[in-house]
């Protein structure tokens, strides 16, 4: 797990609270259970010091690089928001703000060089950075952006490195998303890095959020226990939507008057999909891609997630359907208020959003995994935002890529130590996540995420194949992917020469 020993900790932590404020008001049974889970946090959780030191130390030389700066294209901070990966310009007394100064300071002044970023918006970036590859120059040392325009754009036309290929980066190391490593690699080859470096990954992680007010007043149980037996399934999912739907002025017509079972948008119906442990594609022996979507299986889950999605009345708040009543964005206008004024039981959205958005929510909220398709499947499976979810990768057009390669080295391995603590700090003290319950959800939520090298490099347009599907009148799937097929494949293999 990526950040177990930290999130562990915190676990350990709020669990000790829970021990102390219980034992205050006597307790009984409940303390000795609470004591247990205490001791078992900390037992399972706890690495001695020797076997591996409190702060990570990166293998790499004493460089010093007399002043050299590193140009970082990157979002700008207006299009974040929240969180940057690399740009502090001063400590502003916010934590991740302040954590990545440090960060930064730390390691400039270690290996004497600075950092140059570089913002684009959102809207641009994608073209600015394929421009700045094409003109030859040397623009810039690191790309910081999108993982779907890593894919689908840079890496696709041969305008980055593979990092496997550079001196002192080493992505085995537990700084680097080992199953970023695995997931998009091809034919060995690495071309993205995910790690500690960012931290909008973490947020772009999809979850279901939870009204623990509904849930409760609707008797549907523990939730936690229902993921922990596996029996957190969509069936389990659509029961709770229709019995949480109500239309509450009595009017016969739900809309953003009453209350729904899920808020969620077309995008969802493939994180679903993702949920249920299904790709676009999937490798073979040798790591190279081949298309996975003509299976029985596949159309099963499509089918019915697509049922859910037009099922009974009130179960799915879908934005792109309720566009047309916001000013500006559905989300901010009607999504969010109606989640946090409980007219939802649940929000299918980044883990980042209960810091973002829901801070001041009035009632409780947890967090689980997405769903799985049925109970017969052994794990949850948890996708990333393919437009929001930041990598780093190394163009072509760096005169030096070794320098680059030592460069996000350092910056990664010295994230572990200052950046994500700050994150979880965040998540955890900061009323985005509300019950020790939720911060190990957060921890398998993290460790449970998967990366489909078909849909982020959007092999013959294929990205569309979910959105059009879920938005049609009926269930088309079949006849959808049967127009596409031949184009997705020929995408593939001339992009890898692989075969199906």
């Amino acid at each position: 797990m990526k950040y177990g020993k930290i999130i562990a900790a915190f676990l350990a932590a709020a669990l000790l609270l829970s021990f102390v404020l219980t034992a205050c008001s006597g307790g009984g049974e409940e303390n000795a259970e609470v004591t247990a889970a205490v001791a078992d946090a900390t037992e399972t959780n706890t690495e001695p010091a020797e076997t591996e030191p409190e702060l990570a130390v990166p293998d790499l030389p004493d460089n010093d690089f007399g002043g050299k700066v590193f140009s970082v294209l990157t979002w700008s901070r207006a299009d974040t928001k929240v969180q940057d990966d690399f740009i502090a310009e001063e400590l502003d007394g916010e934590p991740l703000n302040d954590a990545v100064y440090q960060r930064n300071s730390t390691i400039k002044e270690r290996y004497n060089f600075e950092i140059a970023c570089i913002e684009e918006t959102r809207a641009n970036f994608q073209n600015t950075a394929t421009k700045g590859i094409l003109s030859g120059d040397d623009l810039y040392a690191v790309i910081n952006g999108g993982v779907s325009t890593a894919c689908t754009v840079l890496a696709r036309s041969g305008y980055i490195f593979d990092l496997n290929s550079l001196n002192y980066i080493d992505l085995e190391n537990r700084w680097w998303d080992q199953r970023c490593n695995s997931d998009l690699s091809v034919g060995g080859r690495r071309y993205i890095g995910m790690g500690d470096i960012c931290t909008m990954d973490n947020s772009q992680t999809w979850a279901f959020i939870f009204n623990r007010k509904l849930a409760e007043d609707f008797s549907l149980g523990d939730m936690y226990k229902l993921v922990y037996d596996g029996g957190w399934t969509l069936d389990a999912m659509y029961g709770m939507m229709q019995k949480s739907a109500a239309d509450l002025n009595g009017d016969g017509v739900f809309d953003q008057l009453d209350r729904w079972g899920l808020m969620t948008e077309n995008y969802n119906y493939y994180m679903q999909f993702l949920g249920a442990g299904e790709l676009v594609a999937k490798k073979d022996n040798d790591d190279m891609p081949y298309l996975t979507l003509n299976s029985p299986r596949v159309s099963s889950v499509l089918e019915k997630v697509y049922d859910i999605y037009h099922g009974s009345a009130g179960s799915a708040f879908i934005a792109e359907n309720w566009m047309f009543l916001a000013s500006s964005s559905v989300w901010t206008e009607y999504i969010i208020p109606m989640f946090a004024d409980d007219r939802a039981l649940f929000y299918f959205t980044g883990i980042g959003n209960t810091f973002k958005h829901l801070r001041d929510m009035e009632s409780e909220f947890g967090i689980i995994p997405t769903p799985k398709y049925d109970e017969a499947q052994e794990e949850y499976y948890n996708g990333i935002s393919a437009s929001w979810a930041t990598c780093v990768v190394i163009p072509v057009t760096c005169q030096a890529p070794d320098d680059s390669a030592f460069f996000l080295e350092a910056l990664c391995c010295e994230s572990l130590n200052t950046v994500t603590p700050a994150y979880f700090d965040i998540i955890f003290e900061g009323k985005a996540v509300r019950d020790t319950e939720s911060i190990a959800m957060v921890d398998l939520i993290l460790s449970t995420r998967i990366f489909d090298i078909g849909y982020l490099n959007n092999w013959g347009g294929v990205m569309s194949l979910f959105t059009e599907t879920v938005k049609a009148s009926s269930f088309d799937f079949a006849s959808r992917y049967a127009s596409l097929e031949s184009k997705i494949q020929a995408a593939l293999e001339e992009e890898y020469g692989a075969q199906s």
